[in-house]
């Protein structure tokens, strides 16, 4: 009953009273077969929901029916939906897409079910793993203090708790669960970690994931507090409404209190890729300008405006990484791949791109009048509207085709073809695969 009481002592400090209703993102494993049990016994009105991916056939339908049987024994609201994602999908790159699924049909659920809240599993192991993981890819405070205790109507109320005293509990409480084979995979990088780098972390003191967790709390408020001094700092700039108006002084002086420009930035709009380049802006050069995300900043006299990209510059998008994946303006996926297929090189939505030879961001937008690139298997460089004669393209569809670039250079015609400079040959290891979807 310990975990029982130092688990509704952890709803208090979230502000979750009894009879609030949550809804329980319940996969059948230990973690979350846990959660609904201690939420159960909690007093809170409850509904569980489970999504299958279909990815390991007979074991994923025993997850699913594990997860219904508990919620028939003990009266409460069962939602199950199946999603097919691709076999072929089983890295990291499929992770991002699950978990892009999920929490989608989660917000939907809780919305249809008016539920106050989703209380998703994540443990103390979880936060520390992607502590390591936000290491390994260089993240600032934000990536740092890993899994947040909540985060819009997400509430992560086991965050404080080891996965050994869920275990225990479990134990104790005759709790059923099933065991994820996937969990033992090396294919993933969290798993690599929990496998590995966390094993040898805890080796080392019996405390180590208290006190990685204290040390992620200390950068959570650290991360507040730069969060509301960047609100406090944009307030003293001149709004006119349309626009922002930011003095000399006033931008020299956001580049001196770092790492404050990066909240600052990222609040106007701005990828912490572009930062260099903001902070080495030309003063003397009026009309320059830079776009972000959201909005552009250019210089005009002795001050610089930011401003609302218009809707023909909304059709342009900065991608900043390898991997990842968008909606708008068009449907495009991209991530690393070892090899390529011989057969995928004639599939005109693929594009295979030496990755060692792109610089980021990469620029996605329409094509205009004027581009020109070296087609892949053709000789020099092509004016893009005679290529788009030659492959005899509809004017209609003309209207739609994108391009992406490195730099000022077209690396790939979306629908099309790729440049040669770029294109990938044989023996290369470093390949970004882009797909865009119809």
């Amino acid at each position: 009953m310990e975990l029982l009481q130092k688990y509704k002592a952890e709803l208090k400090a979230l502000d979750i009273n009894a009879g609030d209703k949550a809804l329980v993102a319940v996969s059948g494993g230990l973690d979350s077969m846990v959660l609904l049990d201690l939420t159960l016994k909690s007093g809170l009105d409850l509904s569980a929901a489970h999504l299958n991916y279909n990815i390991r056939g007979e074991d994923s339908l025993k997850d699913e029916e594990l997860v219904r049987e508990y919620c028939i024994s003990n009266g409460i609201h069962f939602s199950a939906k199946h999603v097919d994602l691709s076999r072929n999908k089983l890295n990291d790159g499929f992770q991002a897409e699950a978990r892009k699924v999920r929490y989608k049909w989660f917000e939907e659920l809780r919305a249809e079910q008016e539920a106050d809240y989703i209380f998703t599993a994540h443990h103390l192991n979880d936060r520390v793993e992607t502590l390591f993981i936000n290491l390994l890819r260089g993240a600032g405070l934000k990536g740092l203090k890993s899994i947040p205790r909540k985060k819009g109507k997400i509430r992560r109320p086991l965050l404080s708790f080891e996965k050994s005293y869920l275990e225990e509990y479990a134990n104790e409480n005759k709790i059923p669960w099933r065991l994820d084979k996937s969990n033992m995979s090396d294919k993933y990088l969290r798993n690599k970690i929990r496998l590995g780098m966390f094993n040898a972390f805890h080796e080392l003191s019996a405390r180590s994931e208290q006190n990685a967790g204290k040390s992620m709390d200390y950068l959570a408020e650290a991360d507040e507090y730069f969060e509301k001094l960047a609100d406090d700092r944009i307030a003293e700039f001149t709004s006119t409404g349309e626009a922002i108006e930011i003095k000399d002084s006033e931008w020299v002086q956001i580049f001196r209190e770092k790492p404050l420009h990066k909240y600052v930035f990222e609040k106007l709009g701005f990828y912490t890729e572009q930062l260099e380049q903001l902070e080495n802006f030309d003063q003397s050069q009026s009309g320059k300008k830079i776009e972000g995300n959201r909005n552009l900043v250019y210089r005009d006299r002795e001050k610089y405006i930011v401003k609302s990209l218009d809707d023909s510059v909304r059709e342009i998008f900065h991608i900043v990484s390898p991997e990842g994946e968008i909606d708008s303006p068009v449907r495009l996926k991209w991530q690393m791949v070892k090899n390529v297929n011989n057969k995928d090189l004639k599939n005109p939505n693929l594009g295979y791109l030496n990755l060692s030879k792109l610089s980021f961001p990469l620029t996605l937008r329409p094509w205009k009048e004027g581009d020109r690139f070296r087609p892949f298997g053709m000789k020099g460089s092509k004016k893009l509207s005679d290529f788009l004669i030659d492959s005899k393209v509809p004017i209609h569809q003309k209207e739609k085709t994108y391009v992406l670039l490195s730099g000022s250079e077209i690396v790939w015609v979306l629908g099309h073809r790729t440049s040669n400079q770029y294109a990938v040959r044989k023996g290369d290891k470093s390949i970004i695969r882009f797909e865009e979807k119809h």
